[in-house]
């Protein structure tokens, strides 16, 4: 794999679970608030009770960052990788050092989990704008996953 290669695919990995998040809290942030992450977790209630306000809100910031790092994948020009990483750092470290001074809210093994991708979801990003200068200004047109194939 190349270096352009495993940049678009950690920005993908980061992008598309975010927007896909942040879709599910705008479309039924009810059912998100009372279910997320899913498959029998539910994370959101241990912190206080519902409220529409900051489901809508978190979603929205949720699908913001995710669609910049999507289109960041897209372009992979340098400046657009570096400002994407700098903004998801900025809601990421901070939302990851709260759940860090809040242990006692989920079980053992949730919080395993939990910290775990947080932490994905700052060492990913931190790592693709310590190496964003590796990237020329102009490092691609936006990706075809065709261009690889033989033309006829």
């Amino acid at each position: 794999m190349t270096a352009i290669e495993w940049r678009r695919l950690a920005l993908l990995a980061l992008g598309v679970p975010q927007a896909g998040i942040g879709v599910w809290a705008l479309v039924a942030p009810m059912r998100w608030y009372g279910n997320f992450p899913g498959a029998g977790h539910h994370w959101l209630p241990a912190f206080g009770p519902y409220n529409e306000h900051f489901a809508v809100d978190a979603g929205a910031g949720l699908l913001a960052a995710g669609v910049l790092a999507i289109v960041a994948a897209i372009w992979l020009e340098r400046r657009v990788v570096q400002v994407t990483m700098i903004g998801f750092l900025a809601w990421s470290v901070p939302h990851a050092i709260y759940h860090l001074t809040v242990l006692d809210a989920l079980s053992t093994s949730d919080n395993v989990i939990n910290v775990s991708l947080l932490a994905v979801t700052v060492a990913v990003p931190a790592l693709l704008l310590a190496t964003a200068n590796g990237i020329p200004v102009n490092a691609a047109e936006p990706w075809d996953p065709y261009a690889r194939m033989p033309r006829p």
